[in-house]
Parts: structure tokens; C-alpha cells; sequence
């Protein structure tokens, strides 16, 4: 995926509505996010296009006293393409610290390679119980954190995919697939302790891709820190390659 012409644009709105927010609030070109403090990219400013009227150093000021009112630090989600083009700067003149560099990786589907698949995964088209108490016990979140991603992904309107993986009676790995004409991204893709390394994760993505496939999806995309390097091994066995990065822009 080419990432001129404002594709990285395109695909960064595409990813705000796999993962909605409860609150939206534009600023001209910008989208200010806000969910409970959950999840940073619910939680932050998405600056897709340029400020028309206000002032850069009013829109920042008005962005530090939407988030202080709501008691979770200012934040800027930053990718090549944020508008206006000096903001990354400005940002870290104001004391905004970069974190959390991601990597957004995409791959064809036609091209997505296919390894062979351990385990038997089931792919549901809406929550149900034990996927939401595995994904609170996968990843260890506690009962607010769980309540407040559960809600963001009750709001998604896209076709949903939940796919899980289940050994000996009980869920150990699962993972969410979210389709918005021919992209689908894929979210949450979590394995217990004890099956890492086991290929519950490719199964999950090879099931995840052929969902896709069935849904008429031709383009993959995926969100990956850039520390992560067990996942960014793990999407690399089907074709993953960084499209662009993003990061966030903090004042703690």
C-alpha cells in the first residue's frame, strides 16, 4: 500500500472507526477523542487536516483543557501526515512527550501468507460471553479497563469478527477482526502464557484472514508497537510490512 496521496490519512480514519470513541469532537480538521481514559487511541486527537481559522496555539490550548476537564493528560496521535505540518514540533516545544511509536503494517490479500494452522478456530459475528471474560483474563484487565473496551467495541459499526481458540475446554487465544469495505483491521490478538509459541496466534490470524476473505476484504492492516517484537515476528510470517508509523504526543 503506497502511502502518498493521503492514504496514510484514509487508513487512519478508517482504524478511528474500527475502534470508536464514546466522544467526538471536531476542531475544524482535527478530531478530539475521548472514552474514559481507555486506550490511547480512543483518547486522543486525531489531526487529519489543517486548522482554517483558529490559530495552532489556540487549537493546542483548547485541546490541553478538553482533556484536563475530563482528568486524562492531553494527547496527539501523530503519523507523517497530521496536519499542519509543524505540529510534531510545536507539540514537543510545548512539553508534549513522544511515546508509544506504532508500527501500521498492511499486506495484500492476495499476498498474505498462509502457515499452516495449529488449532480449530471459531469466528463469531458478535460478543458473547466467554469471548469477554477470555479477554479480560488473557490480558489481565481489570474490571473498569475491560468494562470500557467492551463498550468501545459495542460501538463499532463495521462487520465484526471475534475469532477464538479453545484447548482442553477453555479459550487461549482470540482475536478481533473489524471490515469497512475492502480493509479489515485486526485487533486484540492475544494467547495465554501457557500456548505462546504454540501457533494459537497464527491460527487466530489465518482464521481472521479467511473471514476476510469471505467478507470481501482484499487489504489487511494492523497496528504494532514497535517494541512488540514477538508480534512483528508473528505478522511477518503472512506478509506484514510497515506501511508508515504513528506515535503519540503526551503532556504528563
Amino acid at each position: 500500500m503506497s502511502t502518498g496521496d493521503h492514504r496514510i490519512t484514509h487508513l487512519e480514519l478508517v482504524a478511528a472507526r474500527a475502534w470508536p470513541a464514546a466522544e467526538t469532537e471536531r476542531l475544524e480538521g482535527w478530531m478530539l477523542r475521548y472514552s474514559d481514559g481507555i486506550t490511547w487511541r480512543a483518547n486522543s486527537v486525531l489531526p487529519c487536516y489543517d486548522l482554517i481559522e483558529c490559530s495552532l496555539d489556540k487549537a493546542i490550548d483548547h485541546v490541553i483543557e478538553f482533556y484536563e476537564k475530563r482528568g486524562t493528560p492531553p494527547t496527539f496521535k501523530i503519523n507523517p501526515e497530521s496536519r499542519p505540518s509543524n505540529l510534531d514540533e510545536e507539540l514537543e516545544e510545548r512539553g508534549f512527550r513522544k511515546e508509544m511509536i506504532t508500527h501500521v503494517q498492511t499486506v495484500d490479500l492476495v499476498d498474505c501468507l498462509k502457515a499452516p494452522s495449529s488449532f480449530s478456530v471459531k469466528v463469531a459475528d458478535s460478543l458473547d460471553r466467554d469471548w469477554i471474560a477470555a479477554y479480560g483474563r488473557l490480558a489481565g484487565f481489570d474490571e473498569k479497563t475491560l468494562d470500557a473496551r467492551l463498550k468501545i467495541m459495542e460501538r463499532i459499526r463495521p462487520q465484526t469478527g471475534f475469532a477464538c481458540v479453545r484447548a482442553g475446554g477453555e479459550i487461549v487465544g482470540i482475536g478481533l477482526g473489524v471490515i469497512e469495505n475492502h480493509l479489515m483491521g485486526l485487533f486484540g490478538i492475544i494467547t495465554s502464557l501457557e500456548h505462546r509459541k504454540k501457533g494459537v496466534g497464527v491460527s487466530v490470524n489465518c482464521a481472521l484472514v479467511e473471514w476476510a476473505k469471505n467478507n470481501g476484504a482484499t487489504q489487511l492492516y494492523l497496528q504494532v508497537e514497535a517494541t512488540n517484537e514477538p508480534a512483528m515476528a508473528l505478522y511477518a510470517k503472512h506478509g506484514f510490512k510497515t506501511a508508515y508509523d504513528y506515535w503519540y504526543r503526551i503532556l504528563r
